[in-house]
């Protein structure tokens, strides 16, 4: 977007005031090689210079967080957010809670449920409606109004915005509070968002900023939200037509033909299931995958079936049972026939080595599945599997029904009060009866809340066998 070069220099002088780049008007000087000694703006730059400067700075501070697209973007948006600061929340007695931030990010980010106090949900409802899980019109960044809230972003034209900030505790903040955030999700021992920004943060060559701040806020909150609820899936993540069969190839050709795998969308994540055939058996391996944008990335996230048991137990996953891969494809999003992979973060020797898969077509496709109806089936891991079965029949006020899978017409009743999350539970939540390893009794599995129950606590928690929807 082209910007007037009036408003060139305006955001020059606000990029300054507000110490979004740099802590002092002399380290600013020093990347203008402009003197500011006798005037306290850079609207006084020539024309052309100052529109080189604003490229210079926003080639080497904006794009690279890939949060905003110029500056015209960013200071519009950060004029509405402290607009919205300091009408609804500047001043106010709230605000001195320790917690305040937190809450809000919690709140918006995680539960997308009111919090509960008054006076933050009156605030809260502003920027969100509840209701449709969405963010209000017009848009008022909350990455923004959380950073002004933990005193690492001062509102625009402040008065104490021209006092020079003290990068390193303003960082050591953030992080804090991203990695509180991000605990909110404990699924994992090693969360490659935490992994990334802790690396930046202890990165004593990368320039910090603010708005570098604001990026590490934005990253993990939309993480979080992300992994919270399908909804938090990329949309263009979810109808990748990735569904059917695949074999690994190299530069030399396929790895071995005699390994498939078999791709599935499960509804929020997929089935990646390695088949090893061979004469008379198929040995089966079904991973947990999940596919998802880092930045500019495609990750494609595998959990190995110890793994997803873990997870499913409500244990963080083993550092040595998850990989995450970027991958790219071959760029025909409707018929996509060859994806490839480099390693990113996780296990580096992981079961699975993935290099080059095309999709398995044609007459290849039927010999193979005429093999799958008549081979004997092994399942490596069969006392980590857990498979559900069944689905979310009814929701009502009260309470769950989910589908019996082994008597049809009948229902096991689950009272939402067991739990806050149940709230969240929709008929199109992944969720259901489990069939957990190697056990012969149905576990109930709710993916969404990382929430299983065993059936020995079926009866402690008012859950029942039921002939109706009542």
């Amino acid at each position: 977007m082209s910007v007037s070069d009036n408003m060139t220099g305006q955001y020059l002088d606000s990029l300054l005031a507000n110490r979004l780049l740099f802590e002092t008007r002399h380290e600013f000087e020093v990347y203008a090689d402009y003197d500011l000694s006798n005037n306290n703006q850079l609207s006084g730059m020539a024309q052309r210079s100052a529109r080189d400067l604003l490229a210079r700075l926003a080639e080497d501070f904006l794009s690279p967080t890939g949060r905003y697209s110029d500056f015209d973007l960013f200071l519009s948006t950060y004029e509405r957010a402290s607009a919205f600061f300091e009408n609804n929340i500047e001043g106010k007695a709230m605000l001195k809670d320790p917690d305040f931030a937190f809450k809000m990010g919690r709140s918006l980010f995680y539960t997308h449920t009111p919090t509960g106090e008054k006076k933050l949900d009156a605030v809260l409802n502003l920027l969100y409606d509840f209701e449709l899980e969405d963010f209000r019109t017009p848009y008022v960044d909350p990455v923004m109004i959380i950073a002004m809230s933990l005193g690492v972003l001062p509102r625009k034209r402040q008065r104490a915005a021209t006092a020079d900030p003290d990068y390193i505790n303003e960082g050591k903040v953030v992080l804090e509070f991203v990695s509180r955030i991000i605990s909110l999700n404990n699924h994992y021992e090693e969360n490659p968002v935490l992994v990334e920004i802790e690396r930046d943060h202890n990165d004593e060559s990368l320039h910090k900023t603010r708005i570098l701040f604001l990026e590490w806020l934005g990253r993990s909150l939309f993480h979080i939200d992300g992994v919270t609820r399908p909804e938090g899936i990329d949309e263009a993540m979810r109808f990748l037509p990735l569904d059917g069969y695949w074999q690994n190839w190299n530069d030399k050709g396929r790895t071995d033909k005699n390994v498939f795998y078999h791709i599935e969308w499960k509804g929020m994540a997929y089935n990646f299931t390695e088949l090893v055939v061979n004469a008379t058996q198929i040995t089966r391996t079904t991973y947990h995958a999940e596919l998802f944008r880092d930045g500019e990335d495609l990750i494609f996230y595998l959990i190995h079936p110890k793994g997803a048991y873990e997870q499913l137990m409500g244990q963080p996953v083993s550092r040595n049972l998850h990989v995450w891969l970027i991958c790219k494809t071959d760029g025909h999003e409707k018929n996509i026939r060859e994806l490839s992979f480099t390693y990113k973060r996780g296990a580096k020797n992981f079961e699975v080595r993935l290099d080059k898969l095309r999709k398995v077509e044609g007459d290849d496709v039927k010999i193979l599945e005429e093999k799958l109806c008549t081979a004997k089936i092994k399942d490596k891991y069969e006392q980590y599997s857990c498979i559900y079965q069944g689905c979310v029949y009814a929701v009502t006020k009260t309470d769950i029904y989910l589908e019996d899978p082994d008597e049809e017409g009948w229902f096991y009743k689950v009272p939402r009060d067991i739990d806050d999350r149940l709230y969240d539970i929709s008929v199109d939540s992944v969720a259901g009866m489990l069939k957990v390893g190697l056990e012969e009794k149905y576990w109930i599995g709710f993916e969404p809340c990382a929430m299983t129950i065993p059936p020995d606590r079926f009866e402690e928690l008012g859950i029942e066998h039921v002939g109706r929807i009542v």
